[in-house]
């Protein structure tokens, strides 16, 4: 792209006489009177002079001579738009012709003629001049995002305050007056140019700086920041007041979320509604008040919305119970006994629901799926290849054809890992690309099962090709998954290494980056290296493959490396702001904070009011689990937006998420409930979406309770959370561990009490179920209760599944929790070795760091020696 230039950028050299005191009527004369020529000479010497004539052209633009003030009118636009006597006069007539022009495509072309010749100045100041709002407007948007490219250049040259008048110069724009207040707020020049700053732009320099006293200082009671400011304080009644006054959905919701704020939630009134509700649920029956029985679930009100689900989707509160982790109740809820064989009277009854027409949403498809997926989990594998095999016989034969062309598109160069996974079937199939891949009978007796969800291979078959209806998807599914047989690891180790060699053999960059996509699948960071480097090696210039070489550095936690290959990088491509927001991160994590700071100034001036990059480098700081730094920024990037405008909904969720993964407790309670309040949930779907909204809302309101010493309310709020989400997933994610921190032994405690009686269930029905073992341990492990029963159950788990790093990680889990921390950091390293994927690598990487820096979850009997840092395993 041609580099950009300002013409006239510093402005023009005019002359230096001085006017003398009669002068505006000794100019209104020459301007007016005399032949054409003296008064063009004499224009001519007042437009020399330039803005010294500033104070006299303004008056004559208002002479009662039209020809006068024409002229002096005419003078003072040029002045403006830096146009001087030596600018070259085809821009001159451009600028003139655009003013004149009567049509969107003459000013289109014009624009384009001055684009060409680099007249940018003239560009940015020329909407202030057009008498027309709309075209007026209209180009003042253009040459913002015009002024930000060409101020980019000019930063990324240094010449910052010359990108700053840039940008001064296209400030009619909302985006091109946030542009100028970011560069001057990172350039420190706040302090001086406040005395000059309208109200408008001391509000956007407090946004965008984040300065929540200044802003506080700045908004009137009627500013929509209001808002904002009450849910950043942990305040949400203001904001369910107004969204309580509409007599829907959400206005119901908000009535009652707020008997939860107020402590009302037992009062008469609260009681009443409530009461009303599920008397209309039980007069009008689900189908005609499904939106009822949504709300009074998502509010939690368990026990009374379950009998109703129980009634009219069993099939969904068998996937509620079974997410928690709640057996017996969950196949209760389907006809079934847990741990007993499935018989065949059910079988038959879910295949006569199945019908003639197939249809992956139909009852009895979903519920062959369902508990297949279920006994798989529990190593139940021929009752699971059973129901599959049924589900195949109501399927119409498989097509060879068909067949070989689903392999040979899973084996394609950008399909190697599927979603998210299945890499096997690629490698095996482009190591046999010779052989006539398989035959179908061959390869579905051969068929395994990838550990992953049947509907997600789905979803991934939808999105690549909108067309196929859902036969077809299922066909496809069950063609590579349709038998529960796992595929051994030792044997995806042969076959990848087989597939090195095949590579290095051929040495092509298409075989190479095959080989970097399926080992990046299971996590082989060794393999992946060794193929990004080959594609280096064939070519030095790949900047996908350096890019790809220094995201692996970064994930493995080898920041010097990163480091020095991202400088490599920028030197390359100075402009790439991801790889500057990379760099920045890497640089800190690599103990280099000067060097950062640096970094994250030019970021800043670079931002150019754009917001977004606060969020990316926040997702940054999250990948190395610095969850403060991260809510930092992403509660910058909410002050941005405008109050429940759509980006600023969902950064409700964001900052919702952020403010508890900081302990930022009433925050994130007031956020999580604004945005609960967007949310429209139809009848459809497992029950457990609905209460976990409620469960992560109540979740930071009972810490918020402990946080500021009322013990009681904090206890009640667990508690009636505990009766309805207590065995989900969260618990051991987030708040067992939140409840050690704050030295609430006694709550962690007493919620143990109530679930674990759930999981010693489980593994009781499912005694082969390395996963269930698994699980249990976990959950124990993070509320650092039972550790002696929890060591026992990881030990089953790792019989059943040796090697497994999510096993290999409980195992440190359990250790950490026993303040063991020297076996919890070996145990650590060696799960990240065993890692099955980048992603599952990405968060051993952030376990790695939780059991080296963080306190043990008990108090110990004696202080722990300080210990000497421990290095992340291959920093």
């Amino acid at each position: 792209m041609k580099r950009l230039l300002l013409l006239g950028l510093c402005g023009s050299c005019f002359g230096g006489l001085a006017l003398a005191d009669d002068a505006e009527s000794v100019a209104e004369s020459a301007l007016g009177d005399g032949t054409y020529l003296e008064r063009e000479q004499a224009k001519q010497e007042l437009w020399a002079r330039g803005k010294e004539s500033q104070k006299l052209l303004d008056t004559l633009a208002n002479s009662d001579d039209p020809e006068v003030a024409w002229r002096a009118r005419q003078i003072l636009r040029w002045v403006d738009l830096e146009i001087t006597p030596d600018t070259p006069k085809d821009i001159v007539s451009l600028i003139e012709d655009y003013l004149d022009a009567t049509n969107a495509q003459e000013r289109e072309r014009i624009y384009n003629d001055l684009l060409e010749k680099e007249a940018y100045v003239q560009l940015f100041r020329l909407p202030r001049h057009i008498s027309d709002e709309v075209v007026s407007r209209s180009l003042a948007e253009r040459v913002a995002e015009l002024a930000g490219q060409v101020a980019e250049e000019k930063i990324l040259e240094g010449k910052d305050m010359e990108a700053l008048s840039i940008l001064e110069d296209a400030k009619d724009a909302e985006t091109g007056n946030l542009r100028w207040v970011a560069l001057a707020s990172a350039l420190g020049l706040k302090e001086q140019l406040w005395p000059d700053l309208s109200e408008e732009d001391r509000m956007r320099f407090a946004r965008w700086e984040g300065d929540l006293d200044l802003i506080r200082k700045l908004a009137p009671a009627t500013h929509e920041i209001q808002t904002t400011l009450q849910l950043i304080d942990g305040n949400v009644m203001p904001y369910l007041d107004k969204r309580s006054t509409s007599n829907d959905q959400q206005g119901l919701r908000a009535r009652l979320a707020k008997s939860f704020w107020s402590g009302e939630e037992d009062s008469e009134r609260i009681q009443k509604l409530k009461d009303d509700l599920l008397t209309a649920l039980k007069k009008n029956g689900v189908e005609e008040s499904p939106d009822v029985l949504v709300l009074l679930a998502q509010l939690g009100y368990a026990e009374e919305t379950l009998p109703y689900f129980e009634d009219n989707s069993p099939l969904d509160l068998f996937e509620y119970y079974h997410g928690f982790e709640l057996l017996d109740e969950a196949f209760d809820a389907i006809g079934l006994k847990a741990g007993e064989p499935i018989p065949d009277s059910w079988v038959e009854k879910v295949v006569d629901e199945i019908g003639a027409e197939f249809d992956l949403s139909n009852d009895g498809c979903r519920a062959l799926i369902s508990v297949g997926l279920f006994l798989v989990e529990k190593d139940r594998l021929t009752e699971a290849e059973r129901l599959f095999d049924v589900l195949l016989s109501e399927m119409d034969d498989l097509g060879i054809n068909e067949v070989n062309s689903m392999i040979a598109f899973l084996a394609g160069r950008q399909s190697a890992t599927g979603y998210g996974g299945y890499p096997e079937y690629a490698i095996q199939a482009a190591s046999e690309r010779d052989e006539g891949l398989f035959e179908p009978d061959s390869f579905l007796s051969e068929s395994f099962f990838a550990e992953e969800s049947v509907n997600e291979f789905y979803r991934f078959l939808a999105e690549y090709d909108e067309e196929m209806d859902d036969w077809e998807r299922v066909r496809g599914v069950f063609a590579f998954f349709g038998r529960p047989v796992k595929f051994p690891k030792e044997k995806f180790a042969e076959i990848l290494e087989q597939f090195e060699k095949e590579a290095a053999e051929e040495n092509s960059s298409e075989r190479w980056d095959m080989l970097m996509q399926s080992a990046s699948v299971r996590g082989d960071i060794p393999a992946m290296e060794r193929a990004i480097r080959a594609m280096v090696a064939l070519d030095n210039e790949d900047e996908s493959s350096l890019t790809n070489l220094a995201s692996l550095l970064f994930s493995d936690g080898r920041f010097g490396e990163a480091v020095t290959l991202l400088e490599d990088l920028l030197e390359k491509e100075p402009s790439r702001f991801d790889l500057m927001e990379y760099l920045a991160v890497t640089l800190e994590a690599a103990g280099r904070s000067e060097d950062a700071k640096e970094w994250l100034k030019m970021l800043e001036k670079l931002a150019l009011g754009d917001g977004s990059w606060l969020t990316s480098l926040g997702g940054i700081w999250g990948e190395l689990g610095d969850y403060q730094r991260q809510h930092e920024l992403y509660q910058r990037a909410f002050l941005l937006l405008p109050a429940e405008s759509s980006g600023w909904i969902r950064h409700l969720y964001i900052l919702s998420e952020s403010a508890r993964m900081a302990g930022k407790w009433e925050q994130a309670a007031a956020c999580r409930e604004a945005y609960q309040t967007f949310l429209v949930f139809e009848l459809g779907g497992s029950p457990r979406s609905y209460f976990l909204g409620r469960g992560h809302v109540d979740f930071s309101r009972a810490m918020a309770a402990f946080e500021n010493g009322e013990m009681e309310k904090g206890d009640a709020i667990l508690e009636r959370l505990v009766g309805y989400a207590g065995h989900d997933s969260f618990f051991a994610d987030d708040v067992f561990p939140a409840l050690r921190r704050a030295g609430l032994h006694e709550q962690a405690e007493r919620v143990w009490a109530r679930v674990s009686p759930a999981y010693r269930r489980s593994m009781e029905l499912y005694p082969k179920g390395h996963n269930t073992f698994n699980t249990a341990a976990w959950v124990a492990s993070r509320a650092a209760c039972d550790l002696d029963d929890a060591a026992l159950w990881v030990e089953k788990a790792l019989e059943g599944k040796p090697g497994s790093s999510a096993y290999l990680d409980t195992r440190a889990e359990v250790a950490f929790a026993r303040g063991e921390r020297e076996q919890a950091l070996k145990m650590s390293e060696e799960a990240c070795k065993k890692s099955e994927g980048m992603a599952t690598l990405g968060m051993l990487r952030v376990q790695y760091r939780h059991f080296r820096d963080d306190p043990f979850p008990l108090p110990q009997e004696k202080p722990e020696p300080e210990p000497a840092r421990q290095e992340e395993p291959n920093e």
